[in-house]
């Protein structure tokens, strides 16, 4: 028989606690990297590598995904600020923002090179403002067909769902079932609707009742409700369990709906 040799591998990281990523707990081993692949995971045993990197006391994971991002074409070449945080992949016009083709956007983040992974939401505030302009008006029915071919486009070409800045002009001037409408043509992509929620006086600033909305309009456009930047603020602080009751309350009911939080107390727009 012919001797068993020893698969030589580019890197090998050792000994690390490794978080895969699938929700089983964190485990001890070591990945293997050939190729710019990984290929294998577990213990390789002796095998021999060109690298070799001591993880032992610290995890190991696949690269974080940036769902919500801002982040600019000049930036996205090098990309430091987000890859010394372990992000690899960033969906940027978060909030709803960027342009009406994202297949041209995107070749635009591509053109100086990348040092990450791109996608790109299809902002519906991008889409109102392109269809609608400043002003606070009424959409005819064509305005909305507009706009909801607009959004299948921009599916069609890769969009990871449609994101939306409601607290924003000139978006902030469509009312719940006018987003409902334009949104809902999105329902067949199986996708998401992560917004930035809607702030108003007559409901006294409260974050409750937008976020109320953003489940609301997901809900009835047949979307995953994602709550941008969940918060307790003003008034309302110091009551997040009456949010997370209402997150799950959705779930319960059929609407699966998800949160992203930042980690940090001040706020900013």
């Amino acid at each position: 028989a012919a001797p068993d040799t020893a698969p030589a591998y580019d890197i090998v990281v050792r000994g690390g606690t490794i978080v895969d990523g699938s929700g089983l707990p964190g485990y001890r081993g070591d990945v293997a990297i050939a190729d710019g692949h990984i290929v294998a995971v577990g213990n390789v045993g002796p095998a021999s590598a060109k690298r070799v990197i001591d993880a032992a006391g610290l995890v190991v994971a696949p690269g974080f995904i940036n769902i919500h991002s801002h982040a600019e074409p000049d930036a996205v070449a090098s990309a430091v600020n987000m890859l010394t945080q372990g992000v690899t992949t960033e969906i940027v016009n978060a909030d709803g923002s960027g342009t009406t083709d994202i297949k041209s956007e995107l070749a635009t983040f591509a053109a100086k090179g990348l040092a990450e992974n791109i996608g790109a939401y299809v902002g519906f505030n991008a889409v109102w403002e392109a269809t609608m302009g400043e002003r606070d008006l009424r959409p005819t029915k064509a305005q909305i067909q507009t706009m909801r071919a607009v959004i299948e486009k921009n599916l069609a070409a890769g969009a990871w769902g449609v994101a939306s800045g409601l607290d924003y002009r000139p978006a902030y001037y469509s009312t719940p079932q006018e987003a409902i409408e334009i949104i809902s043509v999105a329902a067949k992509w199986r996708t998401n609707f992560p917004n930035h929620d809607r702030l108003r006086p007559e409901d006294k600033l409260s974050s409750f009742k937008g976020m109320e909305e953003t489940v609301a309009i997901g809900e009835a456009a047949g979307l995953t409700p994602v709550i941008t930047h969940i918060k307790s603020a003003g008034k309302e602080r110091g009551q997040a369990g009456h949010v997370l009751e209402m997150v799950s309350a959705a779930t319960a009911r059929g609407t699966w709906t998800a949160i992203d939080i930042y980690p940090y107390l001040a706020g900013m727009t």
